[in-house]
């Protein structure tokens, strides 16, 4: 206990406790939980991917308390095409029942503010503190405490008003996933909110969501640095970055893909890798470019792409041949369409982006697939599957 009547977590012990993100550095200044090492980020040589690559979006700590209260001390780091910085919450949750959210003050920490033009420019702002309150209805010791979204995130201290202590990790089935801001969900802000988010809690799997925002790319250093995370079953979720970045022509997107599986297959031969297909998306659903934002908010291809731009019904066609040819029968596929389909277009409120309630769809959707009676990936996520 120290001289406030709080009872203090060691640095080593938080770190300890930090489930669902990859890497976990340890220094005298703090704790820094990322799904990627510097050397992924030196390569590709962007400051918006490196805070986006370093944060660890989906990544928990997880406690055994019976405090009321828990604080924590930390710095931040985001990036925005806004005037401001996103709201970026901390959320902590027992046994369903979740807490009081502690949001990121727009002042605190280092922004990456982003024009029109793609130039960056940062300000720098102080260390900041949230405090979680327990409701009347969550009685139980098992408390997560589920990371900001949008924001690479140092943990310098973790304090609670009861004793507190790390939990034993559980034996889990560990799924990675892979993919875009559809996956990551950091505009839905709540950290409880993404799809993949929702399908592990429902399945009691521990979930790693390595996911990129804007920049889900099959950049080499990337795959790299994911088929070298650990996992039972691996999900990868591929296409609508390609299409709004036009960053492939179909002679570069195939070995892209690859590659991406042969990383795989060569450092987990027998893992599970789940190919998910781009999901419906009206707008490059028949023609691709670089992605911009109108006066609305809502994101459009440039008017003068090129001829040879992937759409996303190009990239589901490539994908399914490439899956074709590799005779694995440890790769699966799913058409993106089968999660978020035409019929789901209104939740794309800016085009892009399903809303919570199209994002709860894609869960559900996912989560009968991978633990329905006639789920064509219930034994890949079952709990009595040999590891």
């Amino acid at each position: 206990m120290n001289h406030d009547g709080w009872f203090d977590l060691p640095l080593t012990t938080i770190a300890g406790s930090l489930r669902g993100s990859a890497h976990v550095k340890t220094g005298e200044g703090g704790v820094t939980p990322s799904h990627f090492t510097s050397w992924a980020t030196d390569r590709v040589m962007s400051p918006v991917f490196t805070v986006v690559a370093s944060a660890a979006g989906g990544a928990r700590i997880e406690l055994a308390t019976d405090a009321r209260r828990i604080r924590i001390d930390y710095s931040a780091q985001r990036t925005t095409y806004g005037p401001a910085a996103p709201r970026a919450p901390f959320a902590a949750v027992s046994d369903g029942v979740v807490w009081s959210l502690g949001e990121i003050e727009p002042e605190v920490g280092s922004t990456l503010f982003i024009d029109e033009h793609d130039q960056v420019s940062r300000v720098d702002g102080p260390g900041g503190q949230v405090l979680l309150e327990r409701p009347s209805g969550a009685t139980s010791s098992i408390v997560d405490i589920c990371l900001p979204l949008d924001a690479a995130i140092v943990i310098h201290g973790l304090a609670a008003d009861a004793p507190v202590a790390a939990r034993p990790e559980a034996d889990r089935v560990r799924w990675l996933h892979h993919g875009s801001s559809i996956s990551q969900g950091g505009h839905l802000r709540n950290p409880l909110h993404p799809w993949p988010v929702q399908v592990a809690r429902r399945l009691d799997i521990a979930l790693t969501n390595a996911s990129l925002p804007g920049n889900s790319l099959l950049d080499p250093c990337v795959v790299e640095e994911l088929a070298g995370i650990d996992a039972d079953v691996v999900s990868l979720e591929i296409g609508i970055n390609v299409a709004n970045w036009d960053s492939h022509i179909s002679r570069t997107f195939v070995p892209a893909v690859h590659n991406l599986l042969d990383q795989f297959r060569l450092r987990q031969p027998n893992t599970p890798l789940i190919v998910i297909s781009p999901l419906f998306c009206p707008t490059y659903e028949n023609r691709g470019g670089v992605i911009q934002m109108d006066e609305s908010g809502s994101f459009h291809p440039v008017p003068n792409a090129r001829d040879d731009a992937l759409s996303l019904t190009d990239i589901r066609g490539l994908l399914a041949s490439v899956i074709a040819s590799r005779s694995d029968d440890l790769i699966f596929s799913i058409d993106g369409r089968e999660l978020l389909g035409p019929d789901e277009e209104p939740t794309l409120t800016d085009g892009l982006h399903p809303d919570l309630i199209g994002t709860t769809l894609i869960a559900d959707r996912f989560a009968e697939l991978a633990s329905g009676p006639d789920g064509a990936l219930s034994e890949l996520f079952g709990t009595d599957r040999d590891r």
